[in-house]
């Protein structure tokens, strides 16, 4: 057990304290303070992130795995695009408020569709736009 705690305070937000009562073990977990950024790989930080900020469109739209699927792909591999994503995200955040919407009210196809309009329009703006027409990263 000592040598799980120790990985998961040093690599992880959570962990847990334990105690053994006769053939019991109690097991209490807690969210540790911030990780030592010097202990941990920009590559690992980076992909933790990556998998939050997904995590977070699938359960925050409701997305499934196999919607999920191309805007995974952009996120994970291509920088360019992730950032055009992140991007785009924020304006579609931002205009579903100026319009009085939550953004949660589009979940799974109709976030995707709306999600794409934005990516096009932020897209357009872009250098490589004029390049690459219709290289916009396409989530649906």
């Amino acid at each position: 057990m000592k040598p799980i705690r120790e990985n998961l305070d040093r690599y992880n937000q959570t962990s847990f304290n334990y105690s053994i009562d006769k053939n019991k073990i109690h097991i209490k977990p807690y969210a540790t303070k911030r990780i030592q950024d010097d202990s941990i790989s920009e590559e690992t930080q980076d992909a933790t992130l990556v998998r939050q900020r997904l995590r977070y469109f699938m359960r925050r739209h409701q997305l499934s795995e196999n919607e999920m699927t191309h805007l995974t792909y952009h996120y994970k591999n291509i920088v360019n695009s992730r950032n055009l994503l992140e991007e785009a995200y924020k304006e579609f955040v931002k205009n579903n408020r100026r319009n009085g919407k939550k953004a949660t009210e589009f979940i799974g196809q109709s976030f995707l569709q709306k999600f794409q309009e934005y990516i096009i329009i932020l897209y357009g703006q872009t250098h490589t736009e004029k390049i690459l027409p219709e290289g916009y990263p396409k989530v649906l």
